[in-house]
């Protein structure tokens, strides 16, 4: 009921029912929250449609962009192993190395 969730009655009562948050740091995080933030960015995604953002990688291997964005990671990840000398479970097992100790 305070003037604070005014604009922003759904997420007052979610984080009322939902959080262990006293109502006075619920009222305190309420006067930071944007009234209609998220509503804005969906009208504006709405009017404007989507970015258009897409993967060099994953324009290459796949038209889904989850699925795209997925290979991107596993790519930035075993990039990231490599430059550190990790290897792969494959590997150790190839030479030798117990990997399940």
């Amino acid at each position: 009921m305070s003037p604070e969730a005014n604009g922003r009655q759904k997420l007052a009562v979610k984080l009322l029912v939902n959080s262990p948050l006293s109502a006075n740091a619920i009222i305190d995080m309420l006067a930071d929250t944007p009234r209609d933030g998220a509503s804005a960015f969906f009208r504006a995604m709405a009017q404007d449609g989507t970015l258009g953002i897409t993967s060099p990688i994953g324009a290459a291997t796949n038209e889904d962009p989850k699925a795209a964005r997925i290979e991107e990671c596993k790519q930035a990840g075993a990039g990231y192993a490599a430059a550190r000398g990790y290897i792969s479970a494959e590997q150790a097992k190839a030479r030798g190395v117990n990997v399940g100790a």
